[in-house]
Order: C-alpha cells, then structure tokens, then sequence
C-alpha cells in the first residue's frame, strides 16, 4: 500500500494509494505525537485516500500508522518531522504489504517420534485448486509461503515407503490475526500379517497346532514375538507385523497323535 502523508503548518493531508493498482485506500489510520510524546490527534484515510491534519503549530512530531484494512501489514514505526517557517507543507510517501501468511506441517514418525522426511503434502485454495506442492525435509518440514488471507486445505499425497499415506483434507484459514500457522501430523508404518492353514493329509483342517513367530535383524539371531495355536479351521494368524522386517514361523507342538515338523514353517 502506497501512502502520500502531508502535514502542514496550517494544515495536512495523507493519501493512501493501492501499492499494485494505485488506487485510493481508505480506513487507514494514523497518529500524531508532539515533541514529548503525547498524541496530538488521530485521522483516517477516506474514501478519496486523503487523511487531513491541520492547524500544526511549529515544532517536531512524530507520527505512527496504527490500523489498516483488513489483508495489509501495519507499519507501525514512528516517524520523526519538524514543521518549519521554512517546511511548513510536508509530503511523505510509506508503503504497506499485502498481508502474507505461511503453513508449516511438522511431520513424525507415529511410533518414534523422529523427523520424518519426504512426505509431499499438496495445498488447495477455497475452490479446490491447487496451490502449491511441498516435501518434509531432513528436519520433518515442509512449508508453504506467501499465503494471501484466506481459506485453504492441505493434503497428503505420497510418503516414505513403508509409510500408510494420510490422504484426509485438512482446512486452515490465514487471517492478520493468525498468519503464521504450524500443524504437526503423523505417519504410521505400513502393516502385514502372516497366515498358516494347517491341515492333515486328507485335506482336512488341524487344530491344536501350536506355533512360534520370531523375528531378526540378521537373520541369525531370532527373537520371539508370540505363540499361536491353530483352530477349528487350523488357522493362526499374526498381523501388525512391520514392513521390511524378517520373521520366521517354526511348530513347536503338534496336536495329539501328529509328528511335529522339524523344518520352520515359512522364514522370510
């Protein structure tokens, strides 16, 4: 926002301009300070862009931008003048920023905690177009900038391999009073599960087999998770087994009147 402020021994003006466009801005006001800091008088900008101070005495002042219209950064800065018999009309020209806010989406990994790289998230305006694409860094970031005020929604759209995509749509709204947002979310780890159907010779479901699930790193050392015991149907099933981790399913007991299998069930 481009602002023409004059000040006057007899009299002062401000017009406020549209810094892009150029055209009168109305409803931004200032204040005026005497030398001691007490205010002399306050003014707005009307609908011609013009804000009026008259009847100045000699002397310095100060003079301060305290409200603008809604979508534009105050310049809250104190600027110093001194009315002179030989200045007694002063012009100055300040400038105001549209109103720029940002979103930050923390990302983490929902069983650690740690900073999960990239995660793309795409963001919408509040007619469902596309504004922008952003990836989580090294750091679990990913960050939009230079938002104009308004409604928007943000959304998941790829992440890390092994990683469940979140692919909700979830709303934010940028105002002077909230322009810098941060949202932190989280990625879950992909889950399998692993199924044994025991059955006899003829085909037919066995139960009462009872088997280990262990895991390992190496695939040397192994480790328990659980014992299952087949049923009716001979089925024993794990799931909520990490993805990329290597399991091994061994019969540790065999229903009555069976030879137990020496040979691990599945190791992969």
């Amino acid at each position: 926002v481009q602002q023409l402020f004059l000040l006057s021994g007899n009299g002062s003006r401000q017009l406020e301009c549209d810094a892009d466009t150029g055209k009168a801005l109305a409803g931004v006001t200032y204040w005026l300070y005497d030398a001691s800091g007490n205010k002399v008088a306050d003014v707005t900008t009307g609908t011609d862009g013009m804000a009026v101070f008259s009847d100045l005495p000699l002397g310095s002042y100060t003079y301060q931008e305290i409200s603008a219209p809604e979508g534009y950064v105050v310049d809250d800065t104190k600027y110093p003048i001194t009315i002179t018999t030989e200045t007694l009309n002063i012009t100055e020209t300040r400038t105001n920023a549209l109103a720029k806010g940002s979103l930050t989406i923390s990302k983490t990994d929902a069983d650690t905690g740690k900073a999960l790289a990239g995660v793309t998230y795409r963001l919408f305006d509040s007619a469902g177009n596309k504004v922008a694409d952003a990836t989580s860094g090294t750091n679990g970031k990913a960050v939009f900038t230079d938002l104009p005020l308004g409604s928007y929604t943000y959304q998941e759209i790829s992440a890390p391999e092994g990683y469940v995509v979140d692919d909700t749509k979830y709303p934010i709204t940028i105002t002077t009073g909230t322009l810098n947002i941060t949202e932190t979310r989280t990625n879950t780890m992909a889950k399998g599960s692993l199924t044994v159907r025991k059955v006899d010779v003829t085909g037919s479901p066995l139960a009462g087999a009872e088997l280990l699930l262990e895991t390992s790193t190496d695939g040397k050392s192994w480790t328990e998770v659980s014992k299952l015991t087949t049923d009716k149907a001979g089925i024993a099933k794990w799931d909520d087994l990490k993805i990329g981790a290597q399991y091994r399913i061994t019969e540790v007991k065999a229903p009555a009147g069976y030879i137990l299998l020496a040979e691990p069930l599945f190791t992969g």
